[in-house]
């Protein structure tokens, strides 16, 4: 019984230690981590839109019930004035998540509608297609469907309705947005 209550005393203080020892390593590694996913964002930002400021805006877009916009940023001119609202959601495609981004100016035109991820089969013919939906004003858009990609194509085209009605929803706020 003695033997008993020496391995159970052992085996806690074990995981007690072993369980500091991770929260300490996470303290340090998490904003690393943190830092490096905001990078790897910038970066798919700037590749489909070259602006020259970004900021990421609150979290209230991943307060929606369907979690359809999974954040979205202010973008910025060189003299930091605010360009376009960049919408950054997922959808569920034909095989895989389907994930977008949509930019929309600040005077309401869709600018373009560009798949960034997914895994469904014919993601490189669905990343190439405009959708048509570039210089539309958000009160009067259509899109494009592609043939033969109709499920890959609407998860696109739900996202793009997400966007355009969250931008409505923000729209008479967007004179107060800056950079700083």
């Amino acid at each position: 019984m003695n033997k008993i209550i020496k391995y159970s005393l052992f085996l806690m203080a074990l995981c007690a230690i072993s369980g500091l020892l991770l929260s300490f390593i996470n303290s340090i590694t998490a904003p690393i981590i943190e830092e490096n996913e905001q990078e790897k964002l910038r970066a798919e930002l700037e590749a489909q839109f070259p602006y020259a400021y970004y900021r990421q805006a609150g979290d209230d877009a991943n307060d929606m019930a369907s979690n359809a916009i999974q954040a979205y940023f202010y973008a910025f001119n060189e003299d930091k004035e605010l360009e376009a609202v960049i919408y950054r959601t997922s959808y569920q495609g034909y095989k895989s998540q389907i994930v977008s981004l949509i930019s929309i100016k600040v005077d309401g035109t869709i600018e373009d509608a560009k798949m960034i991820s997914g895994k469904d089969t014919y993601d490189d013919i669905i990343m190439e297609h405009d959708f048509g939906v570039s210089g539309a004003p958000v009160d009067d858009y259509d899109y494009v469907i592609k043939a033969g990609i109709t499920i890959t194509s609407g998860a696109i085209a739900q996202g793009i309705d997400a966007a355009v009605s969250h931008f409505m929803s923000i729209e008479d706020e967007l004179g107060g947005i800056s950079y700083e």
